[in-house]
Order: structure tokens, then sequence, then C-alpha cells
């Protein structure tokens, strides 16, 4: 979850802690939507543990974070170039 943490802060140049912090600025509350999107899909975290990994979120904010990004996905090709942005980051 570290190494998910640190792309996605690498790739939106938004410091991991920001991503665990209460800020709720646009930019900020989109990188960390998106590290719960990969918490989720690419580390199989539960989204209680996603919550507590981003700072002590609620399970519900966690749910409403990661339909965002579903239905972001289904509708922008820019968006999901992203993802696979930070995927590769990861694998590199």
């Amino acid at each position: 979850s570290d190494a998910i943490l640190k792309a996605v802060a690498e790739y939106s140049t938004i410091p991991v802690e920001a991503l665990c912090g209460k800020s709720r600025a646009r930019e900020i509350a989109d990188a960390r939507h998106i590290a719960m999107y990969l918490l989720r899909e690419d580390a199989h975290q539960r989204t209680t543990d996603i919550g507590r990994i981003l700072g002590g979120r609620d399970h519900s904010t966690v749910i409403h974070g990661l339909r965002k990004i579903e239905s972001t996905l289904a509708t922008d090709t820019h968006f999901a170039r992203q993802i696979a942005e930070i995927r590769a980051l990861l694998s590199s």
C-alpha cells in the first residue's frame, strides 16, 4: 500500500502526507480517490483498511470515492490513461 501512495503522490505531485491528511481541496481529493481505487483493485485492501491507511476515513467515504472513480473511468478515456500511467509507475 505504501508503494501505491508513493506512486499516486509522485504522479499527482501531491505529498503522501496530503493524501492522508484532512484537506478537501479538489486536486488532493481526486488524487486520494485514485489511491482508494488502486488500494482496492491492485492491493486488494478492504474499504475499512483503505480508510485507515488514508488518514482514518470512514468506510462510507471510501465507498463514495470508489464509486466516483468507477463512474469517471467508464466515461473518460483520458482518466483511464492516467490510472494506467500510475500503474506503470508502480511496476517500474
